[in-house]
């Protein structure tokens, strides 16, 4: 029993022995890849913040993408529109040309007869 027991004690020192080492190693790898380990974080975000910019450029060009789409619609729509206005006003034009001509013979007519009153 002994013998088991001063085994058991051998086994027992070993194992703390192994276990105080590996936390030294441990310890010295942390040492040696900290600065690894920020660069890393360091990079994640960075490519992170990439990530969100890329979502937040694709999300401004499909908004661009549909405003190009809403204006040629609506361009031939408004284009039709100011055709039919500039129609409308040759109309008007028109119109009016005629009650001008029709004023100045009036107005003609009246001053032939004013002349002709005021010569007799």
């Amino acid at each position: 029993m002994t013998a088991l027991q001063d085994e058991f004690e051998i086994v027992k020192r070993r194992m703390d022995d192994n276990t105080k080492k590996t936390q030294k190693f441990e310890q010295k790898i942390k040492v040696l890849t900290s600065g690894y380990q920020h660069r890393g974080r360091n990079i994640c975000s960075q490519i992170e913040a990439t990530l969100k910019l890329v979502d937040d450029a694709e999300i401004v060009l499909k908004c661009f993408q549909d405003l190009r789409n809403q204006e040629k619609l609506s361009a031939s729509s408004r284009v039709n529109t100011l055709w039919k206005e500039v129609e409308k006003q040759k109309e008007l034009e028109q119109i009016l040309q005629k009650r001008y001509g029709y004023v100045l013979s009036a107005q003609a007519g009246a001053q032939e007869e004013y002349a002709a009153k005021k010569c007799n």
